[in-house]
């Protein structure tokens, strides 16, 4: 059995971002996340007003950003 996460990675802003370990705390639930993987989220960001959001930008600004990945 593979105990291991799959990784999820998400393009905002044309920076490459490790999302894994956030996933599991993402109010709006990880799957939304792993719908987003590997893909550019900056729409998604904007439309659901997180641009707006002084806290998610906050947040956002801590999480690990990686080169892009081999897709």
């Amino acid at each position: 059995m593979n105990n291991q996460k799959q990784q999820i990675i998400v393009q905002l802003f044309g920076k490459w971002y490790d999302l894994t370990e956030f996933s599991e705390y993402h109010p709006g639930g990880k799957e939304i996340l792993e719908k987003l993987n590997g893909k550019d989220g900056t729409d998604s960001f904007y439309e659901v007003g997180h641009l707006s959001n002084h806290g998610v930008l906050q947040h956002l600004s801590r999480l690990p950003v990686i080169e892009k990945p081999k897709l």
